[in-house]
Protein backbone atom coordinates (compact mmCIF):
# COMPACT_ATOMS: atom_id res chain seq x y z
CA UNK A 1 0.00 0.00 0.00
CA UNK A 2 2.50 2.28 1.15
CA UNK A 3 4.65 1.46 -2.65
CA UNK A 4 1.15 2.43 -4.08
CA UNK A 5 0.81 5.80 -2.33
CA UNK A 6 4.46 6.86 -3.26
CA UNK A 7 4.23 5.36 -6.71
CA UNK A 8 0.87 7.89 -7.35
CA UNK A 9 3.11 10.65 -5.69
CA UNK A 10 6.17 10.54 -7.78
CA UNK A 11 3.74 10.00 -11.19
CA UNK A 12 1.58 13.12 -9.97
CA UNK A 13 4.88 15.23 -9.44
CA UNK A 14 6.07 13.84 -13.02
CA UNK A 15 3.28 14.95 -14.59
CA UNK A 16 3.49 18.83 -13.00
CA UNK A 17 7.01 18.86 -13.98
CA UNK A 18 6.55 18.03 -17.53
CA UNK A 19 4.00 20.70 -17.56
CA UNK A 20 6.18 23.40 -16.21
CA UNK A 21 8.78 21.94 -18.83
CA UNK A 22 6.95 22.54 -21.54
CA UNK A 23 6.30 25.79 -21.53
CA UNK A 24 2.93 27.90 -22.42
CA UNK A 25 3.39 27.86 -26.07
CA UNK A 26 4.92 24.54 -26.64
CA UNK A 27 6.06 24.11 -29.98
CA UNK A 28 5.39 28.05 -31.02
CA UNK A 29 7.22 31.13 -30.11
CA UNK A 30 5.03 33.92 -27.81
CA UNK A 31 4.98 37.17 -30.19
CA UNK A 32 3.84 40.42 -28.15
CA UNK A 33 3.75 42.45 -30.62
CA UNK A 34 4.09 42.93 -34.59
CA UNK A 35 7.02 44.64 -34.29
CA UNK A 36 8.16 41.80 -31.91
CA UNK A 37 7.24 39.29 -34.72
CA UNK A 38 9.23 41.10 -37.51
CA UNK A 39 12.16 40.70 -34.79
CA UNK A 40 11.90 37.14 -33.69
CA UNK A 41 12.29 36.21 -37.88
CA UNK A 42 10.32 33.06 -37.01
CA UNK A 43 8.02 34.04 -40.11
CA UNK A 44 7.75 36.29 -42.88
CA UNK A 45 6.73 40.22 -42.34
CA UNK A 46 3.96 39.58 -44.67
CA UNK A 47 2.42 36.66 -41.98
CA UNK A 48 3.48 38.97 -38.99
CA UNK A 49 1.04 41.50 -40.56
CA UNK A 50 -1.39 38.81 -41.22
CA UNK A 51 -1.17 37.38 -37.36
CA UNK A 52 -1.73 41.33 -35.99
CA UNK A 53 -4.60 42.42 -38.56
CA UNK A 54 -6.45 39.30 -37.38
CA UNK A 55 -5.77 40.05 -33.59
CA UNK A 56 -8.80 41.44 -32.93
CA UNK A 57 -11.34 39.11 -33.94
CA UNK A 58 -9.07 36.23 -32.64
CA UNK A 59 -9.18 37.60 -28.78
CA UNK A 60 -13.19 38.38 -29.35
CA UNK A 61 -13.70 34.10 -30.56
CA UNK A 62 -11.08 33.25 -28.36
CA UNK A 63 -11.70 35.10 -24.62
CA UNK A 64 -14.18 33.39 -22.20
CA UNK A 65 -16.92 36.30 -20.78
CA UNK A 66 -17.82 36.79 -17.34
CA UNK A 67 -20.56 38.38 -15.89
CA UNK A 68 -18.90 41.04 -13.38
CA UNK A 69 -15.39 42.51 -13.20
CA UNK A 70 -14.60 41.23 -10.14
CA UNK A 71 -15.10 37.98 -11.72
CA UNK A 72 -12.62 37.89 -14.28
CA UNK A 73 -10.29 39.51 -11.97
CA UNK A 74 -10.64 36.58 -9.60
CA UNK A 75 -8.61 34.57 -12.55
CA UNK A 76 -6.74 37.06 -14.92
CA UNK A 77 -4.55 39.97 -14.07
CA UNK A 78 -6.70 42.65 -16.25
CA UNK A 79 -9.99 42.48 -17.68
CA UNK A 80 -11.73 45.14 -19.84
CA UNK A 81 -16.15 45.19 -21.22
CA UNK A 82 -16.18 42.47 -23.86
CA UNK A 83 -17.07 43.97 -27.33
CA UNK A 84 -19.16 41.44 -28.06
CA UNK A 85 -20.98 40.35 -25.26
CA UNK A 86 -22.79 41.68 -21.86
CA UNK A 87 -19.79 41.15 -19.53
CA UNK A 88 -16.10 41.38 -18.89
CA UNK A 89 -12.35 39.12 -20.75
CA UNK A 90 -9.19 39.00 -20.16
CA UNK A 91 -6.87 41.30 -21.79
CA UNK A 92 -4.69 39.14 -23.94
CA UNK A 93 -0.70 39.53 -23.43
CA UNK A 94 0.43 38.24 -26.88
CA UNK A 95 -0.37 35.27 -29.06
CA UNK A 96 1.26 31.81 -29.43
CA UNK A 97 2.20 31.40 -33.08
CA UNK A 98 3.80 28.21 -34.72
CA UNK A 99 5.04 28.21 -38.10
CA UNK A 100 5.85 26.15 -41.45
CA UNK A 101 8.21 27.82 -43.67
CA UNK A 102 6.93 31.08 -43.76
CA UNK A 103 3.29 30.44 -43.32
CA UNK A 104 1.30 30.28 -40.01
CA UNK A 105 0.00 26.72 -38.54
CA UNK A 106 -1.05 27.77 -35.58
CA UNK A 107 -2.21 31.03 -33.57
CA UNK A 108 -3.58 31.41 -30.00
CA UNK A 109 -4.33 34.19 -27.50
CA UNK A 110 -2.04 34.30 -24.50
CA UNK A 111 -3.35 35.71 -21.41
CA UNK A 112 -1.70 36.37 -17.65
CA UNK A 113 -3.51 35.06 -15.19
CA UNK A 114 -3.63 36.14 -11.69
CA UNK A 115 -0.71 35.14 -9.53
CA UNK A 116 0.08 31.92 -12.27
CA UNK A 117 1.78 33.69 -14.94
CA UNK A 118 1.36 33.42 -18.30
CA UNK A 119 -0.84 30.55 -20.09
CA UNK A 120 -2.24 30.19 -23.42
CA UNK A 121 -6.13 29.50 -24.00
CA UNK A 122 -7.17 27.43 -26.97
CA UNK A 123 -10.02 28.90 -29.21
Amino acid sequence: MKTLVLGLIAGIAAFMAFMVWRGECPDGTILYSEADCRRSGVISDAACRTVFANADSLMRRAATVYQTLDQCMQHYEQCVRSAVADGFTPVPVGFCVTASGSSVTRQEVIYRRQNLGVTWERN
